[in-house]
């Protein structure tokens, strides 16, 4: 049985673990690109087809016409025809240049499921029964009319709601402690990142508890992925 592959990681590369210089728009996309870099399952999918991919291949940034051409080059195959140092090379080792280009096709492509979204349809009508009637009293009427119509329960409360930059950035942190658990005790996980100025955790009890989650979430995405 073949043993899988497995990056070389150098922890003197702070990029390997560190993700704090990553931009904020580019968040979604580095979370993306280093958890795939630690799913066997997908890894194995991509040298597969690097291996048999015909002679030639694509270019590397084509010259396309629209963005549609530009998706349907693209869709499905990301890492394997235009981020050739995946999984070897950190995603903030990438030449800027791909990685906006990865961006632009990540967008494409969650554009597209939103515009196969099924479109949601009125669930109540506002009568306004005469024109002539002035708009503060149509404010009024609505206000009104919205106190009795609207049913209780539907009333939900957005604020506090997780962007990518508070949700992803705790994500590869954890991603980060991690690797580095694999390498040294997670007592010398803290001391070392600590040393190099890019704290990760204050404790031990924080570090075993993400490690683990992050472990678990790992083997998930790599049953899942297979």
């Amino acid at each position: 049985m073949n043993q899988p592959f497995r990056y070389e990681f150098d922890r003197k590369n702070l990029r390997h673990w560190c993700f704090d210089d990553c931009p904020k728009e580019e968040l979604v996309t580095c979370w993306h690109y280093e958890c795939l870099r630690d799913c066997s399952s997908v890894i194995e999918r991509v040298l597969q087809w690097r291996k048999n991919k015909p002679k030639g291949g694509e270019t590397l940034l084509p010259e396309l016409d629209s963005a549609e051409s530009l998706l349907e080059l693209y869709s499905d195959r990301l890492y394997e025809r235009f981020i050739t140092e995946w999984p070897e090379v950190p995603y903030l080792d990438i030449e800027r240049g791909i990685r906006v280009h990865h961006l632009a096709v990540q967008y494409l492509l969650g554009k597209r499921l939103l515009d196969l979204r099924p479109k949601n349809k009125p669930v109540a009508v506002f009568p306004i029964r005469n024109w002539s009637t002035s708009n503060p009293q149509i404010v009024r009427d609505f206000q009104q009319w919205l106190k009795s119509a609207r049913p209780k329960c539907t009333i939900r409360e957005t604020r506090g709601k997780p962007t990518p930059v508070r949700l992803l950035r705790p994500r590869l942190r954890a991603l980060g402690a991690w690797r580095l658990s694999r390498v040294m005790p997670q007592s010398e996980v803290i001391k070392y990142a600590f040393g190099l100025g890019h704290p990760l955790y204050k404790n031990q009890p924080q570090i075993s508890k993400v490690v683990t989650k992050m472990s678990r979430y790992l083997a998930r995405l790599n049953q899942n992925a297979g």
